[in-house]
């Protein structure tokens, strides 16, 4: 009876293992099918139809499945009869993670092309024998996945880097390799507004040099094709080297790019002072950007420089220096009422519990670091004290009818800053 159990349980256990093999097979021919076309694609024209006409074939699915099926049983019966059970065994379970591990493999291969549903146009095109259109395509795809060797052998062919895909990208506009825009500007590409966008979103300061020397102007056309885009997603964004960063806006407000420009009701100035890009706005005021250009709620760049929610940290009181330097006006109110000094008294003081004493007040950025809230309150008495330097009137009342005094009515530490400017 153990014996038959035992048998019977081997058998499953073979059967098993020989259908993941297959299955691991079919997904992998079904996942990686797209990952092969552009090494097909290259092929000379007739022999490269007949390839991917072959590989895209529902025969081909059949055999992925039956051959890894056919040589997961035969090397399981052949382990089966030369060791014993308990050897085979082992290595029926060792053979059983091969499959999966593959199918991993696969899946990451397939997943540089079909993240953005690519395999729709590229499939139309391979199934229709279109073979311009899919090189024309394939090369925008491996540009985007930064392929390389693959982009490289599409272009040796002769196919055409200005071909956008469905999305109306072309391969230089989603790649964010420098060695891949070399090689796109090498074999004709058009630099355009769309590709220095995106040099810019990712602070890729070589592809954007690249892009500029690449026009006859110097890259001014290629800044005014951008328009604000260019510099908008530069200061929304705080991805790679804060030099590099700022090193691009120069660039880009050397070749015409404006610095007081708007981004849904925000100038470029107050984005970059919410993110804390002291780099980056120290260039955009040394482009003579407007330090009180009001957004649409009626702050102006040093509402949000004093606002202790907008990552507080080092670069805050430099910050607020470059903007008072550039002559911000420290008394501008917004459309609630209160200015500058006023906003960064009501803040602190939100963020003070009355149980605590005063050098353990908790502004709310940090609920749970003691230093960081000490840091932050030493920060914001300082804040205070430099707009008071600049010019802030004590006196003038805010949206609440009191004036910054009276709002920090409690706190002796800021009465005190405030009186001393009487």
């Amino acid at each position: 009876m153990m014996r038959r159990l035992l048998r019977l349980l081997t058998l499953f256990l073979n059967l098993g293992t020989v259908g993941l093999w297959g299955l691991a097979g079919l997904l992998g021919w079904w996942l990686l099918r797209l990952a092969v076309l552009p090494w097909l694609a290259v092929l000379p024209g007739g022999l490269a139809q007949v390839a991917i006409a072959l590989w895209l074939s529902p025969l081909v699915g059949v055999a992925s499945a039956v051959i890894p099926t056919l040589l997961a049983w035969l090397l399981l019966r052949r382990v089966g009869r030369k060791w014993s059970w308990r050897g085979s065994a082992v290595v029926k379970r060792i053979a059983s993670l091969i499959p999966p591990l593959l199918l991993l493999g696969a899946i990451g291969l397939w997943g540089q092309f079909d993240t953005q549903g690519t395999t729709a146009h590229l499939n139309q095109s391979a199934r229709r024998g279109n073979l311009l259109r899919l090189r024309q395509q394939l090369l925008v795809e491996t540009s985007r996945h930064n392929l390389s060797w693959q982009t490289s052998a599409l272009l040796t062919v002769g196919t055409n880097p200005n071909f956008p895909n469905p999305h109306g990208k072309t391969a230089l506009a989603v790649t964010q390799d420098p060695a891949i825009v070399a090689q796109l500007l090498a074999a004709g590409a058009r630099p355009s507004g769309r590709a220095l966008v995106n040099a810019s979103f990712w602070a890729d300061l070589d592809r954007v040099e690249q892009l500029l020397a690449a026009t006859d102007d110097d890259g001014a056309s290629l800044v005014a094709a951008a328009g604000e885009a260019s510099l908008a997603e530069l200061v929304q964004t705080t991805a790679g080297n804060p030099a590099d960063r700022a090193a691009i806006a120069a660039a880009l407000l050397e070749r015409g790019a404006d610095p007081d420009a708007m981004v849904e009701g925000f100038p470029l100035l107050t984005y970059a002072v919410r993110s804390r890009q002291l780099a980056l706005v120290e260039t955009l005021l040394a482009a003579e950007a407007d330090p009180n250009n009001r957004d649409r709620r009626g702050d102006i760049p040093l509402h949000y420089a004093v606002f202790p929610r907008f990552s507080p940290g080092d670069d805050t009181l430099p910050i607020v220096e470059a903007l008072l330097a550039a002559e911000a006006d420290p008394n501008q109110f917004d459309l609630s009422g209160c200015t500058p000094l006023h906003s960064l008294i009501v803040h602190h003081r939100q963020g003070v519990r009355s149980q605590l004493p005063p050098l353990i007040q908790r502004p709310t950025p940090h609920p749970n670091d003691p230093e960081a809230q000490i840091h932050q309150i030493q920060l914001n008495l300082t804040l205070v004290t430099r707009l008071v330097e600049a010019g802030a009137n004590v006196r003038t009342p805010s949206c609440r009818g009191q004036n910054a005094i009276a709002l920090a009515e409690g706190d002796d530490a800021l009465v005190e800053r405030l009186e001393a400017a009487l």
